[in-house]
């Protein structure tokens, strides 16, 4: 840039207020910084053993105090997520203070787990997953096989949970069980 380039900057973005506008933008994220804090906590297995590689989600955040300006998956630490090491515990660094959160812990073999809303300046976290049922109980999961007239395979099916796909989809599927009876 040549001396003659720096004249042609706008009144707005030059001077003392400028200079005082960057030092307040500076200022206010080294509080940010100051004020993060980290979720920490441990994840167990249904016997209290430690579960490595679990995984950890920020899901939603709200404001500790008044209201959010912000939908509750808007904030920027809910894209943050972390997996347990070898010992089960977990740390998701630098979260905003203000905040509280919604976290979705999930893991092999496990029901996942929702807690919340949690507030990282507190304890760290204790959580203890459920084991998953194989067949994943009988009101949980539906599986099948569509086969046509002459005993062909259409499709399988398997999905979860079934009484929300049956209820959404009953005409569908009522109408795909009739065909196949004509």
């Amino acid at each position: 840039m040549m001396q003659s380039d720096f004249n042609n900057i706008p009144p707005a973005a030059s001077g003392p207020s400028f200079v005082r506008m960057l030092i307040t933008i500076g200022m206010l994220a080294t509080q940010a910084s100051l004020l993060a804090v980290d979720l920490t906590g441990s994840v167990n297995d249904p016997q209290g053993n430690p579960l490595p590689g679990a995984s950890v989600f920020i899901s939603t955040a709200a404001p500790k105090e008044g209201t959010g300006v912000l939908c509750p998956s808007c904030y920027a630490d809910c894209r943050k997520w972390t997996r347990t090491d070898e010992s089960g515990h977990f740390k998701i660094e630098g979260l905003d203070s203000s905040l509280k959160f919604r976290v979705l812990f999930v893991a092999k073999d496990c029901k996942p787990r929702f807690m919340g809303y949690l507030d990282p300046a507190e304890k760290p976290v204790e959580v203890k997953l459920k084991e998953a049922r194989a067949d994943g109980g009988p009101k949980r999961r539906m599986k099948g096989r569509v086969v046509g007239a002459d005993g062909s395979l259409s499709f399988l099916m398997y999905t979860a949970p079934a009484e929300h796909y049956f209820e959404r989809d009953r005409a569908a599927v009522e109408a795909i069980f009739a065909s196949l009876q004509e």
